[in-house]
């Protein structure tokens, strides 16, 4: 079994002429008879490799209230059935630790961010229907130039607290920041029929709310980004909010 990063959330299922998929917190992709309940296929969609999980002891002795959640990998969204594919991402890879504050007017559960080599990045995939052999997969988190350009500003003009200089500085100590990147898939995407074209929002970076280790803009994360839906090749991306140092991820389905 593996440790849920996420708590036990389901958004819902996907139901075509044969089969009910769902996903599960623990990263796995189901298809089941619709006729009768019995398992068709089973998939690990991470093949096992959820990322390394904070430790709190990494806290510090200072730490008060009772700590909750990891990053990891797991599904929470209803998959997307399409021409034979079905469609699913991963969550909780820039999660982090909450922790639980004892004052009862605190917000719920302040996220902790622990600079370091967590969590790995995230990805929206596609699935045979009726086999579950992969089919594509994007990585919300590309391999070269996730830095982008340093832009000072959101896309609305609003300036954010980056320190370009020394975030370019360290990009030599942090060659491997994005294998940790993040990038949730948390809702289910909206696809255009026409043309092939699928939208969804993607998570935060990892580490959440910490940025020492993790220089440049961060793309994709908490972006909307559009695929081809046969091919997973990305069509245009829009970067809500870059070197996200709050959490602001596209969490909401898209809608056309």
């Amino acid at each position: 079994s593996r440790e849920m990063c996420c708590g036990p959330a389901n958004r819902g299922v996907a139901v075509d002429e044969s089969y009910v998929y769902m996903g599960t917190v623990d990263g796995r992709l189901i298809a089941l008879d619709r006729q009768t309940g019995k398992l068709a296929w089973d998939r690990d969609v991470t093949m096992g490799e959820s990322g390394i999980q904070e430790d709190i002891n990494t806290l510090g002795d200072e730490t008060k209230g009772t700590v909750s959640g990891k990053s990891g990998a797991g599904i929470n969204m209803a998959p997307m059935v399409y021409k034979g594919q079905v469609i699913i991402g991963i969550t909780g890879v820039g999660y982090g630790l909450h922790i639980d504050s004892p004052d009862v007017n605190a917000p719920l559960g302040a996220v902790v961010g622990i600079a370091g080599e967590y969590g790995r990045r995230g990805f929206l995939a596609a699935y045979d229907a009726d086999t579950g052999s992969p089919l594509w997969q994007f990585d919300t988190i590309p391999e070269r130039n996730w830095e982008g350009e340093f832009v000072t500003t959101t896309p609305a003009g609003e300036t954010l607290p980056r320190d370009i200089n020394k975030e370019k500085a360290m990009l030599a100590a942090h060659p491997d920041a994005w294998r940790y990147g993040g990038g949730s898939a948390w809702s289910t995407p909206a696809i255009d029929v026409d043309t092939d074209t699928l939208f969804f929002g993607t998570g935060n970076p990892s580490p959440q709310m910490e940025d020492s280790s993790r220089p440049g803009d961060n793309l994709y994360t908490s972006s909307i980004v559009a695929l081809d839906a046969m091919t997973g090749k990305v069509k245009w991306y829009f970067q809500q909010v870059p070197h996200d140092l709050w959490g602001y991820d596209v969490a909401s389905p898209p809608v056309l």
